[in-house]
């Protein structure tokens, strides 16, 4: 039955002495013998337990009579996930099923693996005792105890990196897992589970983790193994839940190249976060219909509801009272357009703002402590250059604000007509706002831009650059459309 199972090093004698009973050993050489072979075996089991990231153990059983075993599967972390007795018949039972049954397999051509490895049973001693004595006078002295654990003990840890073997019906009958009570292999224990199947491991995670106290209780403190596991993705869970939380104040973050989304979450739901956002629908006010207007936003635990809320501070060169903006009113919010980003660079901020903005203000997004010097925004008070993007017809965003000292706010409306300048750095456009009535006098605007000026408007205040609009933008836009025509 059995194979020599630990290489030349100790000449085939793993299996207990097996190729070496033409002659008699001397108890000094057998003990070498039985050293190299226990060493073998330790290797073995060790790479074993690399490639699968649990193991098998195996001691003599101190309650049953000699011949009987307790073998425990044990996770990277020590953890024990299964715990039975066998005696050796059972080791030898398990071994001629799966032969058998792999013969079977195999005289149908859909074997996937090789035959399962040899346990060594003829050499240790594993045999009945009425198929040992015909050839006890000729064997030399049975290992000991130990040594009968360490061979089984490697040849199922051999068989525990075999999905094949290891889930076959002898297997799950040996383990006990077959049996009523027990989880079988196709649904293993919560270490096998983090160890052997990391993928499924983190989708179940994603799936639990709803909360930061489901996800700290399920990816650290339900065990060592796994939060060892899991630690590679706790940042794109602690992620994936920051945006499912706080779209735009995570679409700021990651724009600024945060790395460490548990703080953030953390210093978020303290109301330590703040972020320069863009405001749909200001106070819902007429004077504001169809416009996105910058704020510095922090989140607010206790405001706007059981849910939360979020402060918005408008920048503005006159004092403003804050806004509180319920939770469920988070779509109001945006970060600054992915189209202007690489012209006004959210978070360059420059000494040179205008007198008049806020100059408590810091960075496009901040974590943690106030910073001692006053750092001010300088991107919602940037020109948007160029008109490469721009089609008639189009949605469009134009910047508009109606003091100097102010930021600019983004003002919703159509491209009507486009007149590009022989220069070609400036064009005039017209640009129709259809929230107001055709025959307002705030219907229709025509606007030079292109370049880095700031230009008076006919309407009052002074006008910026323009940018188009995504589908998805326009889309989006259409949300805050008054139900009836705007009239002051």
């Amino acid at each position: 039955i059995a194979r020599p199972l630990c290489g030349d090093r100790c000449g085939g004698i793993v299996g207990g002495m097996g190729n070496h009973t033409a002659r008699p050993c001397e108890d000094k050489e057998l003990n070498r013998l039985r050293r190299l072979q226990q060493h073998d075996c330790q290797l073995a089991c060790a790479k074993a337990v690399q490639t699968c990231g649990f193991h098998f153990e195996i001691t003599p059983s101190d309650i049953l009579p000699a011949g009987s075993f307790d073998v425990e599967l044990k996770g990277q972390d020590g953890a024990v996930a299964l715990r039975v007795t066998r005696t050796l018949r059972d080791f030898e039972r398990a071994w001629s099923q799966m032969q058998a049954d792999w013969l079977f397999i195999a005289s149908s051509g859909l074997a996937p693996n090789p035959p399962p490895p040899g346990v060594g049973v003829a050499q240790v001693g594993l045999v009945p005792p009425a198929r040992a004595t015909s050839t006890s006078e000729s064997r030399s002295p049975p290992s000991p105890a130990m040594g009968l654990c360490t061979e089984l003990q490697r040849w199922l840890n051999e068989l525990a990196c075999d999905d094949f073997l290891l889930s076959s019906r002898p297997m799950q009958d040996f383990l006990g897992t077959g049996t009523p009570g027990w989880p079988r292999p196709s649904a293993p224990s919560l270490t096998v589970l983090a160890e052997c199947h990391q993928p499924l491991m983190i989708e179940l995670a994603a799936f639990l983790a709803d909360t930061p106290r489901d996800l700290v209780r399920f990816g650290y403190l339900s065990s060592r193994s796994v939060a060892r596991q899991v630690d590679f993705a706790m940042r794109t869970m602690w992620r994936d839940m920051y945006v499912s939380r706080w779209a735009a104040f995570a679409e700021c973050l990651q724009y600024q190249t945060v790395d460490d989304w548990r703080r953030a979450y953390k210093e978020t739901v303290t109301g330590k976060c703040e972020c320069t956002l863009e405001v749909f629908d200001r106070e819902k006010k007429i004077g504001f219909a169809m416009a996105a207007m910058a704020a510095r936003v922090t989140f607010d635990a206790g405001a706007g509801g059981s849910g939360g809320g979020y402060i918005a501070r408008y920048l503005s060169a006159s004092e403003v009272r804050p806004e509180i903006i319920p939770f469920e009113e988070g779509h109001r919010l945006r970060f600054c357009p992915p189209s202007a980003r690489p012209q006004l660079q959210p978070g360059v901020c420059e000494a040179g703002a205008p007198s008049g903005s806020d100059e408590r203000l810091e960075a496009a997004s901040h974590i943690g402590a106030p910073s001692k010097v006053p750092v001010m925004p300088s991107y919602p008070y940037r020109v948007l250059e160029g008109f490469s993007e721009l089609r008639i017809g189009q949605g469009v965003e134009l910047q508009w604000k109606m003091q100097f000292g102010s930021p600019f706010g983004w003002w919703f409306g159509h491209l009507e007509e486009l007149h590009i300048d022989p220069d070609r750095k400036t064009a005039l456009a017209t640009v129709t706002f259809r929230h107001f009535p055709a025959n307002s006098r705030w219907y229709r605007l025509a606007v030079r831009f292109g370049d880095d000026e700031l230009r008076p408007c006919s309407f009052g205040g002074f006008t910026g650059g323009i940018r188009a609009v995504t589908t998805n933008e326009q889309r989006h836009w259409m949300r805050f459309f008054p139900k009836e025509p705007v009239v002051f």
